[in-house]
């Protein structure tokens, strides 16, 4: 009667370890698997800002060739530039041709 009470305890303590390690075992890998989503999720994040900063950029880089594009600066300064070269003498060459600011 003594023995099969000590191995009925016995079995009960390693039924509980087994039962605690099991528990543990799930609460871990349920930990590693909210980490590792929370990890992906905050990547995501990460590039979908850097994607929006890098088309703000690319449309500040468009909105300032238009506007050079658009006031005629470029044609201005080709005209100016050719009217310099047109007053200069044939037979002498002074070089590049200076830049006018209009």
């Amino acid at each position: 009667p003594r023995d099969i009470a000590e191995r009925h305890q016995q079995e009960e303590a390693l039924a509980a370890v087994r039962m605690q390690s099991l528990y543990r075992g799930f609460r871990d890998r349920k930990q590693v698997r909210c980490t590792r989503e929370g990890a992906e999720e905050t990547q995501r994040e990460r590039i979908a800002l850097e994607q929006r900063a890098k088309a703000e950029e690319n449309a500040t880089k468009l909105e300032i060739q238009n506007a050079f594009n658009a006031g005629g600066i470029e044609k201005s300064y080709l005209n100016s530039t050719r009217k310099d070269l047109s007053r200069r003498s044939p037979g002498k060459s002074t070089g590049a041709p200076k830049a006018v600011l209009t």
